[in-house]
């Protein structure tokens, strides 16, 4: 099981949740296809949303919500898209600069703070995971390791 970051607009976001349809979606580019490589079923997401375009104040610059990847990448038309599932909204959102405080930081992580979370798919390790999700114990209560195990 792998653990990621993905970047996010809060307005694509909160498309994707009244469509309900939670998915990674990206233009089917090799810049994309290098974001997408490695991704696969049973991974865990974190969704962060963007300070630009994403209408709640409290949501901005936030992870806010984790979400299990159900299919491996595919090539749709001109796309990649890997489909989500059991989203968990996150009742205390963590912040960029709380992230920036998270204890052993993978090198992924550490690149993805350097360039502003400017990276629409970045791989974390489970020791980052578990370091965001316990930022807050709210979080963690709302996604315990029992959720966090491969089905």
């Amino acid at each position: 099981m792998n653990y990621w970051i993905e970047v996010t607009s809060g307005m694509r976001w909160y498309r994707l949740l009244k469509e309900k349809d939670v998915r990674l979606d990206a233009p089917n580019t090799m810049r994309y296809q290098n974001f997408f490589k490695g991704l696969k079923m049973d991974d865990l997401v974190f969704h962060y949303l963007t300070g630009a375009l994403t209408p709640e104040k409290e949501k901005r610059s936030k992870i806010v919500a984790i979400s299990r990847i159900v299919s491996n990448p595919i090539v749709d038309g001109k796309r990649i898209v890997a489909k989500c599932a059991e989203t968990v909204m996150l009742p205390s959102p963590v912040s960029r600069y709380e992230l920036g405080g998270a204890h052993l930081k993978s090198k992924g992580l550490k690149k993805l703070l350097r360039v502003n979370m400017q990276r629409y798919l970045t791989q974390i390790s489970q020791s980052d995971f578990e370091s965001i999700l316990n930022v807050h114990p709210a979080n963690a209560r709302r996604f315990p390791k029992s959720r966090r195990a491969s089905n």
